[in-house]
């Protein structure tokens, strides 16, 4: 029971982190000139973050033991879940701005 609760709030705190990473891709975004495309190119550029940070943290952390290694791998998985939906959603609802060729 103690392992599912911790689960369900490492999910949480997953989809949270992914929240946060996209919400400061977009300020980054806003505050270097791209105003327009800010939006759907923060969910692409945070989810590019954390394909690749994700593999780099897990391989650098996990020597520190089974356990710790199944709630960072839980979590990593989470964010990175949450912003592939998110990036993929923004890509099916704005494809003008995403892929600027496509008409639709």
């Amino acid at each position: 029971m103690k392992r599912l609760v911790i689960a369900v709030l490492l999910v949480a705190l997953g989809g949270l982190a992914g929240l946060t990473l996209y919400a400061i891709c977009v300020l980054i975004l806003f505050a270097v000139g791209f105003s327009f495309y800010a939006v759907s190119a923060g969910a692409l550029f945070a989810f590019l973050l954390c394909l690749v940070g994700a593999p780099l943290s897990y391989f650098h952390l996990r020597k520190r033991g089974p356990l710790f290694t199944e709630r960072l791998a839980i979590f990593l998985a989470t964010v990175l879940l949450f912003l592939a939906a998110f990036s993929l959603d923004v890509m099916v609802e704005t494809r003008h701005t995403v892929f600027p060729w496509i008409r639709g």
